[in-house]
Parts: C-alpha cells; sequence; structure tokens
C-alpha cells in the first residue's frame, strides 16, 4: 500500500493537503456570500461565491472528516485502544489545540482589531472573548475542532463495532440514529459547537468503511474507479442543484439527510480524486514539490491559524481601499496563502523550542534527582 516516507498513507496526506488549500481559499471568498456565519461582508454579494459556495461547502471540509475516519479505523484495527484510551486521544488532538490555539491566537486577534465573528459579542473585550471562547460559542474556523470531536466520539463509543467489517451496517443504523436525534435535540444548542453534530456522521463512517476496503482501490482496474468516481461526481452535483431547487426548500425540514449524503459524497469524491493520482503515479511528482510537501506536514497548524488574515486583507483592501470585489478577492487571496505559511513557519519555529527547552527541563530533573 503506498505510503509517505513519515508512514502515513500518501493519498490521505493528499486529500488533506488538498482540503486544506480549498478551505484558505474557501475563507478568502466569504465575504462576498451574504452569509449571516461571516458578520464581515461586502456591500453586495457575488453571484460566483454564491455558486460555487456549496461546491466548496460540500467538498473540503467533508475531506477532512473523510481522512479522520479512515485514520481512526486505521488505529481500531490494531485493537491495543481502550474505549478511555482512545476517547483521550480525541481529546488531546482535537480540544487541547482548539483551547491553545483560542487563547493564543483567536481571542487576541479579533480583539485586537475589533474584527465581528459569528457568536462574538459586538465590541467584545478579552474577557468576554475568552468567555465566550471556552464555551464554543466564539470559535469561528475552530469550530471544526468541536465538531470533529462529536463526530468521533460516537464512533469511539462503539469501538468494537467499528473494528469488524461484517459489523459495519449495524454501525451505520447506529449512528444514523444518534443523528436523527441530534438534529432534533441538539443543534438548537448554542454551545460547543453542537449545530454541527449530527450532519457529518455520514463522511466519519465513509472514511471508516474505505479503510477497510482500501485495497480495492488498488487491485480495481482503474476504469472501473473511474466509473465510480464519475457516478459519485454525478451524485454529488445533483444533490448540489436539488438543493437549491423549491421542492427541497419546501420541503427542507424533512430532507435534511440529504445533506449528510451530499457531504459523504464530497468527502468520497476528495478521496478518490487521491486515489486516482495515486493509480496513476502523479502523486509523487506533486509531492515532490516543496509546496505540498510542507502543506501536507503542516496542515493542522495552517488550518488552525489561516484565519483571521483574510478579514484583515478584507477589511484593507476593500473597506479602506474600496477596491470592486475581484479586485479584493484576487489580493486577499494572494496576499493570505503566503502570509499564512510565513506565520506557520513561525509557530512551528516556536513550538520546536519549546519541545527543545522542555526536553532539557525534564532530563535535567532526571540527571539531578
Amino acid at each position: 500500500m503506498p505510503e509517505s516516507k513519515k508512514g502515513r498513507y500518501s493519498y490521505i496526506s493528499f486529500a488533506k493537503a488538498l482540503g486544506i488549500i480549498g478551505v484558505t481559499l474557501y475563507h478568502c471568498l466569504v465575504f462576498f456570500l451574504g452569509s449571516p456565519f461571516v458578520p464581515l461582508q461586502a456591500e453586495h454579494s457575488s453571484e460566483f461565491v454564491k455558486f460555487v459556495n456549496p461546491f466548496f461547502d460540500g467538498l473540503f471540509v467533508p475531506g477532512f472528516i473523510f481522512c479522520s475516519g479512515f485514520l481512526f479505523a486505521k488505529g481500531a484495527y490494531s485493537g491495543k485502544r481502550s474505549y478511555g484510551k482512545t476517547i483521550w486521544e480525541r481529546l488531546t488532538r482535537l480540544l487541547v489545540p482548539y483551547y491553545i490555539v483560542g487563547t493564543i491566537w483567536l481571542v487576541p486577534m479579533y480583539t485586537i482589531f475589533d474584527i465581528p465573528c459569528f457568536g462574538r459579542p459586538e465590541h467584545a473585550g478579552f474577557l468576554e472573548g475568552y468567555k465566550t471562547m471556552a464555551l464554543g460559542q466564539f470559535s469561528d474556523h475552530l469550530w471544526f475542532m468541536w465538531g470533529l470531536f462529536w463526530t468521533s466520539l460516537i464512533f469511539c463509543l462503539i469501538l468494537p463495532l467499528c473494528r469488524k467489517p461484517k459489523l459495519h451496517p449495524y454501525v451505520f443504523v447506529i449512528i444514523t440514529a444518534v443523528s436523527v436525534l441530534e438534529h432534533y435535540f441538539v443543534t438548537g444548542i448554542p454551545y460547543f459547537k453542537l449545530f454541527s453534530a449530527d450532519s457529518y456522521n455520514w463522511v466519519f463512517f465513509a472514511g471508516m468503511v474505505c479503510y477497510f476496503y482500501r485495497y480495492r482501490f488498488f487491485m480495481e482496474k482503474r476504469t472501473n474507479i473511474w466509473v465510480v468516481f464519475g457516478v459519485n461526481v454525478i451524485l454529488f452535483n445533483a444533490l448540489i442543484f436539488f438543493s437549491k431547487t423549491p421542492l427541497y426548500e419546501r420541503y427542507s425540514q424533512y430532507l435534511f439527510a440529504l445533506s449528510w449524503l451530499k457531504y459523504a459524497s464530497g468527502g468520497f469524491c476528495i478521496f478518490l480524486t487521491a486515489v486516482l493520482l495515486e493509480r496513476h503515479a502523479l502523486m509523487e511528482k506533486i509531492f515532490r514539490t516543496k509546496f505540498w510537501d510542507y502543506t501536507y506536514r503542516h496542515n493542522l497548524l495552517l488550518y488552525l491559524f489561516n484565519l483571521p488574515l483574510p478579514h484583515l486583507f478584507f477589511i484593507l483592501f476593500y473597506q479602506k481601499l474600496g477596491l470592486p470585489a475581484w479586485a479584493t478577492i484576487l489580493l486577499v487571496t494572494v496576499c493570505t496563502f503566503p502570509s499564512l505559511y510565513l506565520l506557520v513557519g513561525i509557530v512551528g519555529k516556536l513550538q520546536n523550542l519549546a519541545e527543545k527547552a522542555f526536553r532539557h527541563i525534564v532530563s535535567s530533573k532526571k540527571s539531578n534527582p
């Protein structure tokens, strides 16, 4: 099975790198969407941005969830993880970064520049900002950490069933039942991003299933994989365009599971894209570039720190300089990516220095009891 030098599946690493690039680009466009979840908006929305929005929404974050489900299954299949160890791992990987980055980056940046944000009280100070961040109300892009935690927690609680493919139909029934209950009884709670609790369970499940059948994607004829990819793309687009019809708007309160299917299809699409690149021997060429190598190795930091950089550039180019929409989008994008990579480079060096200092302190205590 193709794996990267770091011992990871190369196509999963590629899918995660593709995801962070897509998410960062999406964050450069949202100011022209007219979304209530992004209070910092242009005077007029862009029809182009509104058109591409469901594609960005249905592909890149679900791609992350899909990869997480795949890697969760990899760990679960080893059979060495207990309930407590598995849940603890989810806490340390998702919620610890949430609170660290929320404390040192999110709240200070949004408070100093007074950037309006969903869940953040208008002109909130540091104390109020930290309070709403701690309660999961104000988190901006870091909502993903809570959303993935709630999704993975369900699978942690049914870990023995996840380990055996023959029991996966029961897993699907359980997570679907839980998702329906979450949709009706949990998503209205304004704390800890519970609104996302039901949305990505099917995506995570799809990633988990694909781990157990991963060899089929490399043993099957490439033509057959292309057929599966084509059918999935048709399904994904059909769900997007159906969601815009009057029929869907009229009965959306009963058709909410179609959004789950859209996300599962979108995550599967990102996965198949990576698999096909691997099958056609293109991925190694892509990973040889420094940009991709750096992106997949630092994808978590790139996600954690990517906002509010686009907000600052939007304020500069649109609100201060009064540039038109197309010029603002172009300049926000062009400025955000190098700024983000530079910032992550600095954060990475500081992280390495802190780890070295910690190891030095520990070794000193051991040598001088």
